[in-house]
């Protein structure tokens, strides 16, 4: 799905202060002459323990359709090879959510510097990627200011602590990852094992699993939190992450009831990433560009027309919202 040609405009733009510094970096590819184009980051996925940012999904055809790409580093959970108990030296949670805060912020301040309008901003990513994009959806929206128009996820884990029993439920015969065993991706990214349990039985860590847990965080969000538009996207072939994360994810937000334009794909005989899942791309621009255009560009105002309204006792804040339905789609 990558797009060897496409180059980035403007390549390792630091986001932030914490090291190693080629991990909290950006590239920023921006449509040649489109006028202050909205931005979708991209979010690259692997385990939380490996990727990087050099190949942003779908970002020509973002880039065809007038969309800027933003592609980001994050912190990783292990740095000395495939993830176990001895290689675990990286961040744990929440250091990538705090990656996640200060790249969204940047890009939203940066706008005119890079040539793209920094109020109109999407997430958008792919398994751990795609945890990390339900999560800046979810957790930038409580506040106008920070709040995205539109998030996509591919693959996400959800609910940490559920993974392996909606494997068990879904595809038995597929599951290849014990997600509570000590050194699964997901123990080495809340920093314990999450299948470590009391004299009781009961899972010592709940609590580390749940606070990394998209799905659980939206279930206590307040109902009258507004949410981006969310497309949620997962073959139910996918044998590292059974689409039942994707439905727990899609339940949480659809009881919270903030988001204008809800939609679950759950996609026929495609797997955690390759095959097939090029042709979902221009889905997923659709839904982006349907989301900018609830959000419109800001309308220069005349240098005197705020002094004017003033003046007669008229000075407003404008702004428009959509509340439409939230479709499920399978």
């Amino acid at each position: 799905m990558a797009h060897a040609a496409t180059v980035p405009t403007v390549a390792d733009v630091s986001y932030g202060p914490y090291e190693p510094a080629e991990r909290q970096t950006l590239d920023f590819y921006v449509p040649d002459g489109v006028d202050a184009p909205p931005i979708v980051m991209w979010i690259h996925g692997g385990a939380w323990y490996a990727g990087d940012k050099s190949s942003p999904t779908g970002v020509q055809e973002f880039l065809d359709a007038g969309i800027a790409v933003a592609s980001m580093n994050y912190r990783l959970t292990t740095y000395d090879g495939p993830p176990s108990a001895d290689t675990a030296n990286g961040t744990t949670w929440p250091g990538q959510l705090e990656d996640i805060t200060k790249a969204f912020a940047f890009v939203r301040d940066s706008g005119a510097t890079y040539g793209y309008d920094g109020s109109r901003v999407a997430s958008f990513g792919a398994s751990a990627g795609a945890h990390l994009s339900a999560w800046a959806g979810l957790a930038l929206a409580d506040d106008p200011d920070t709040r995205l128009a539109a998030t996509v996820t591919w693959y996400p884990p959800a609910d940490l602590i559920e993974m392996d029993a909606d494997d068990d439920a879904s595809s038995p015969d597929l599951d290849f990852i014990e997600h509570l065993a000590c050194d699964s991706p997901e123990s080495l990214l809340v920093g314990a094992c999450l299948g470590e349990t009391d004299g009781m039985g009961d899972l010592v860590n709940r609590g580390l699993a749940d606070a990394a847990s998209p799905a659980v965080f939206a279930s206590f969000l307040p109902e009258d939190t507004v949410l981006p538009a969310f497309l949620i996207m997962h073959g139910d072939g996918d044998p590292l992450v059974s689409y039942l994360q994707s439905v727990r994810l899609f339940d949480a937000i659809d009881a919270q009831g903030g988001s204008p334009d809800l939609q679950l794909r759950i996609v026929e005989g495609l797997g955690h990433g390759g095959p097939g899942w090029e042709e979902q791309v221009p889905y997923v621009v659709d839904f982006m560009d349907a989301a900018f255009a609830v959000q419109p560009a800001p309308v220069p105002v005349p240098a005197a027309l705020p002094m004017m309204l003033a003046g007669l006792g008229m000075l407003t804040a404008f702004g428009c919202r959509r509340k439409a339905s939230t479709p499920r789609l399978t």
